[in-house]
């Protein structure tokens, strides 16, 4: 239920809060910051509530995935709690430029989250002269808190306006264009997730290439690996937005050629421009990667892409991991396939996809302990992997569209009813995001808190509760034991794994860690959103503050 949603999230916004002021000693964070949480705490408990309610703009939910599922507290604190926590372990690690660079980042957070906020409100009023008057009242709100952003971090207002309108554009873009794809929350984190690396992104390829000079703040370096991984995940997107003409007119002559209201001749010379502009387009593609991502790559590693990459990869320890994931890969497909030929043990499709949840610990976690740096690179070539399939899926592309979308089709489920398949892609994310956001940190737990959460807490919570559960949650197809399972389990695995190796935690710090497993299970019970995306940032918010 969306009012459990929303108390979940308080009280993790509410302790993140807290935890920033005890930790502050040194007074280093503005109180504008305290009252600007202060009150999203307010509007967040607010949202169920009749004002909100009273009016919905149908036309803008039709897009959505579930047009019911309204709220969107979830979408406008996830990512505002995971950049809370890496403030606070800043802070604790008493990194001043690291520090400064994240305060910008959570103030820019906290600013898309009052625009959602305002966006949902004027959306919701139906009166034109209520909805103007609210429109300059909201213009003028956000006008003062970027001003006050602007005058602490000693930097232009257009370091925060420009981030705002470059998100709204993202939001618009993903609920609108991609139908039926996100529920507002999930469109919500993207579009920050996306905003805050393209931001950052941009920021050091224009401070590398000296065409502007931007303040201190944004000149602290990064290492190869990081600056190989905003190539790899914001280049390669780039490039598909400026390839997208052709991807669009070669999705047009598929749909042509399939349009059994043309003719047999005019169906085969539509037949041949869809080979022709998927090969156009595969062709742009790889000419932007040699013109445009291979030069700026050279220019900023001072080493050809490719050679630094073979180089980092020939180590014994990270040719292991390699054989590991391959051996591991090709045996237990063989044998996912094998089952299913011969019963019907995995013919559910709940069992297919929770199968390829527990094969992300067996791939994962042991990577994770053995090489930090390696998954980090690894997540993201396997991400842009994946978005490469779904892009050629998508726009059928030339000649293997159509067999991936035949095969995609066995895996999805009520929440990839949209036009985009995003499942698969989101368990990668979740899995890699506390990894890549772990990076600066000792810590062990936060790092696979991904893994742990979907590839043992909602791993174990789907299979006991569509087995053996029977006490339902109020309004939901969940069920009491498949939480206790989540929460069990994850406990039970760390519990476990700590006579392998050490977490270093004192009795207080594993009692907080089993409050937070807590929190979570009970988020995963209550939430319709798509856990892949949300369970991990959440379980990580918490998890890296202890």
């Amino acid at each position: 239920m969306l009012i459990y949603e929303i108390l979940i999230f308080n009280i993790n916004l509410v302790y993140l809060t807290y935890k920033l002021w005890i930790t502050d000693i040194n007074s280093d964070i503005p109180i504008y910051l305290y009252i600007l949480l202060s009150i999203l705490v307010i509007l967040n408990s607010c949202e169920n509530s009749g004002m909100f309610n009273r009016f919905i703009n149908s036309r803008f939910l039709k897009y959505t995935r579930n047009e019911k599922e309204k709220g969107i507290t979830c979408g406008v604190n996830t990512v505002l709690s995971v950049l809370l926590a890496l403030l606070i372990t800043q802070l604790e690690n008493e990194n001043a430029i690291n520090f400064r660079y994240l305060f910008y980042c959570v103030n820019l957070t906290i600013l898309f989250s009052y625009c959602y906020w305002i966006l949902n409100i004027i959306l919701r009023i139906q009166a034109n002269v209520y909805r103007m008057i609210m429109s300059v009242l909201s213009i003028t709100t956000l006008y003062i808190v970027i001003s006050n952003c602007s005058e602490h971090s000693g930097i232009s207002k257009l370091y925060y306006i420009i981030p705002c309108l470059v998100c709204a554009i993202d939001y618009y873009f993903l609920i609108v264009d991609i139908k039926g794809s996100f529920t507002l929350s999930e469109g919500s984190i993207v579009a920050q997730a996306f905003t805050l690396l393209a931001t950052d992104s941009i920021l050091c390829c224009t401070s590398k290439l000296n065409l502007i000079e931007h303040p201190k703040l944004f000149n602290f370096e990064r290492s190869n690996i990081f600056v190989m991984l905003e190539v790899l995940l914001i280049g390669s997107i780039f490039c598909y937005i400026i390839i997208y003409p052709l991807l669009h007119k070669a999705h047009s002559c598929y749909e042509l050629s399939k349009n059994y209201h043309y003719s047999l001749n005019e169906r085969n010379i539509s037949q041949k421009r869809y080979q022709q502009y998927s090969i156009y387009s595969f062709a742009s593609f790889v000419v932007l990667i040699i013109t445009c991502l291979m030069p700026y790559s050279t220019h900023v590693i001072h080493e050809n892409p490719f050679i630094w990459v073979i180089k980092y990869i020939l180590t014994p320890r990270r040719i292991f991991l390699i054989g590991w994931w391959l051996c591991l890969l090709s045996t237990i497909i063989m044998a996912f396939n094998w089952l299913l030929n011969k019963s019907n043990t995995l013919s559910d499709l709940n069992k297919r996809r929770k199968f390829y949840h527990m094969l992300s610990v067996l791939m994962f976690f042991p990577g994770y302990l053995i090489d930090r740096d390696f998954m980090f690179l690894s997540f993201a070539v396997a991400f842009c992997a994946m978005v490469m399939v779904e892009v050629i899926r998508y726009f059928k592309l030339y000649p293997v569209g159509d067999i991936i979308q035949k095969f995609m089709v066995s895996f999805i489920d009520q929440k990839d009813s949209g036009t985009a398949i995003l499942s698969h892609i989101y368990l990668l994310v979740g899995c890699a995001m506390p990894i890549w956001l772990n990076s600066l940190s000792p810590k062990i737990i936060p790092g696979v808190s991904g893994i742990l959460a979907l590839g043992i807490g909602d791993t174990m919570a789907s299979i006991i509760g569509y087995r053996y559960g029977k006490t339902h949650w109020p309004k939901s197809k969940k069920t009491v034991e498949g939480t206790i399972a989540f929460i069990a389990s994850i406990i039970i695995f760390i519990f476990v794994t700590s006579f392998i190796y050490s977490y270093g935690y004192s009795f207080i710090q594993w009692f907080k860690f089993v409050l937070f497993v807590i929190l979570t299970g009970l988020l995963e019970a209550e939430s319709n959103q798509n856990d892949n995306l949300i369970l991990p940032l959440f379980l990580f918010s918490l998890t890296s503050t202890i």
